[in-house]
Formats: C-alpha cells, structure tokens, sequence
C-alpha cells in the first residue's frame, strides 16, 4: 500500500500469474497431475499442446488487467 498499489488489485495480479504457472513448463504443476491421470493414453507433449491456448488466455488477461486495472476493481467498487 505504501508503494501506491491497492491491495486486491496487487492479490488478483498474483493469483493470475500462480494459475499460469501452474500451466508452464517447467513448474507445470497442473500438467504433471494430468499425465499421471492419464498415464499411458497421453503423451506430455499433447498435454502441454492442449494447454498452450489456455497460456496465450491468461497472457492476454494478465496484459489486459494491467492495461485497465479498472476491471479488477470494478466489483468492489461497486460494494464500497
């Protein structure tokens, strides 16, 4: 708050960047818990094939939260 970000603005940035990089090699939490569910009728190549569109989503979510920060913060605004 001293740095002149709002709390729930700078909360929501983090939560969208976790949830990506649970998606992203190499940390890929997320891809690792479905090759194992999957184990023997996926490759970890179609996996992560089938995620890349979902990635370029939250790219572009992210830039646009950040472009417009409004967005965010519309909803509790809006209660306050």
């Amino acid at each position: 708050m001293e740095m002149g970000f709002d709390p729930i603005y700078f909360g929501v940035i983090c939560v969208m960047m976790l949830e990506t990089a649970t998606i992203t090699p190499p940390v890929g939490f997320n891809l690792f818990v479905l090759k194992g569910i999957a184990s023997g009728h996926v490759s970890m190549r179609e996996i992560v094939t089938g995620a890349f569109p979902f990635v370029l989503l939250y790219m572009l979510a992210i830039v646009i939260v950040m472009i417009f920060p409004n967005v965010i913060m519309l909803l509790p605004n809006m209660m306050s």
